[in-house]
């Protein structure tokens, strides 16, 4: 289990912290029809039981780029979506504010399934095994190897 990391917490400064990006306060859904959708978290971080509930703060989904979203994965601030179009690459620097950045499609991934990132790779599966992007520039995934199911 991950520790929360609430962004809105006071922070002392005998302790030297470093700020801590707003992102950690969302959850970030995936919907088949609606694309992305951001909720805040930052209440059921607080202690309180009595104020845990999740409201929506944006639905995001221009043009159709996401339908059929299946798996998202946080990347730094870039959120990697897995859907129908392939690896959608999302800006969420600014949370509820979320931009599409690129589109990684056809003819290399065709119906993404999931992604996981490590260090400079990312790997994607999809219908047709599992595909290695270089994400030296993490906005400009670029395909390197497949590996066939």
């Amino acid at each position: 289990c991950t520790p929360l990391v609430d962004p809105s917490r006071k922070k002392m400064d005998a302790n030297k912290e470093g700020p801590i990006h707003p992102l950690f306060g969302y959850t970030y859904v995936c919907d088949k029809y609606e694309g992305l959708i951001v909720t805040n978290t930052v209440s059921t971080m607080d202690g309180n039981p009595v104020n845990n509930f999740l409201r929506r703060e944006a639905t995001f989904n221009p043009d159709g780029v996401l339908c059929g979203a299946r798996h998202a994965h946080v990347h730094g601030t870039l959120l990697y979506v897995s859907c129908d179009a392939g690896l959608v690459v999302v800006d969420i620097n600014t949370p509820c504010q979320p931009r599409v950045v690129t589109v990684v499609g056809e003819p290399f991934l065709k119906h993404a399934r999931m992604c996981s990132t490590q260090l400079r790779y990312c790997y994607v599966c999809d219908e047709e095994g599992v595909k290695v992007l270089d994400i030296s520039d993490p906005t400009n995934p670029r395909p390197v190897s497949m590996i066939r199911m």
